[in-house]
């Protein structure tokens, strides 16, 4: 049979005759290949992504997102910075002097605070490295127009790199100091205060009592805030002596906290079984008196610190109770030299 030249080009050739009766050996199996590859990655990614979200330290933006330890007995759990805070209304009902623990007048923090700060006190004037409240407790209020303050000194930008906003403050828990040289000025007004006598031995020694330096050196892209010497946050000794160990600073060190097991609340021991027969006297009793009031009025000259406002006072807190009786070594209350101008603390 002969083949005209139609015929011919219409005729498959050997190639295409190959090509379309054999399907590709490889095909298949690289189809199903790609697909488990495919779900593999998939897989891989989604559990990286949930491994970084749940560890890694948030950046330094300015928000209002409600702090997620923000109760009165998760004190040494809570975080603060730019973005996270606390509310209005929280205001720490078992507030004492700082007198009780040989300090001046006019600062308070909470009662169970007043044991090992005593203790620190006590060893750093031993130790010739006297010490003195610059600013303790703010109430939401307080810091409120202590920010203000420093934004109309210094700019709103500038502000937020050595000023807490309202809420965001770790002195409104009340676990708060800011520091200062007995008889000296504001520990911001030296070049360096960390370096004088009393700055160098509480960075050395306050962690044995329970202190840590929020915002050290060098540290601002991971603490939020700019360096200060003299603000240190009560953690507890034992609680201290870990955020030391870690190497971390408190804010990372907090973060990390945050997706551990919650312990036990501290102070608060554990619930125990219900007696049989009615306690002689409720298991735990409220504040000796709640807050008096709204803080006072803002002076006029800028609040030592920022500012917290309660909106009603909080109810009973559980820390460990209050010294029975105030110290014997009685402070000599400290006069600001009149060289130094009375403003907020621009700490955070």
């Amino acid at each position: 049979m002969r083949y005209g030249a139609a015929n011919i080009a219409a005729m498959p050739t050997p190639s295409m005759v190959s090509h379309a009766r054999r399907p590709s050996p490889f095909s298949r199996a690289s189809s199903v290949r790609l697909v488990v590859l495919l779900v593999v990655v998939a897989l891989t990614t989604g559990i990286a992504a949930t491994v970084v979200t749940a560890s890694s330290l948030p950046s330094c933006r300015v928000a209002d997102t409600l702090t997620k330890q923000r109760s009165y007995a998760a004190w040494n759990r809570t975080v603060l910075d730019t973005r996270y805070r606390l509310g209005s209304g929280y205001y720490p009902g078992d507030l004492r002097s700082t007198v009780n623990a040989g300090l001046n007048s006019g600062h308070r923090v909470r009662a169970f605070v007043i044991a090992d700060l005593k203790a620190m006190v006590r060893a750093a004037r031993a130790a010739g490295a006297r010490l003195a409240v610059q600013s303790a407790f703010r109430s939401y209020s307080t810091q409120k127009s202590t920010f203000a303050y420093w934004s109309r000194v210094s700019g709103y930008s500038a502000a937020l790199r050595t000023s807490a906003r309202a809420g965001h403050s770790e002195h409104q828990l009340g676990t708060t100091i800011d520091f200062r040289s007995y008889g000296g000025s504001a520990p911001w007004y030296y070049s360096d205060w960390g370096t004088t006598k009393a700055g160098a031995w509480l960075k050395k020694n306050a962690w044995k009592y329970g202190f840590v330096m929020a915002y050290p050196k060098g540290k601002m892209s991971v603490t939020c805030y700019a360096y200060e010497p003299w603000h240190y946050r009560y953690m507890g000794r034992s609680e201290a002596a870990q955020v030391r160990s870690s190497g971390l600073t408190l804010r990372q060190y907090l973060w990390r906290q945050q997706t551990a097991p919650a312990p036990a609340p501290t102070p608060t021991p554990a619930p125990t079984a219900v007696p049989r027969s009615p306690p002689s006297a409720p298991p735990s009793r409220p504040p000796s008196a709640p807050p008096s009031a709204a803080p006072s009025a803002p002076p006029s000259s800028p609040p030592s610190e920022p500012p917290v406002v309660p909106s009603a006072a909080p109810a009973a807190a559980q820390p460990a109770p209050e010294p029975s009786s105030v110290p014997s070594e009685a402070p000599t209350p400290e006069t600001e030299p009149s060289a130094a101008p009375v403003e907020p603390s621009p700490g955070a």
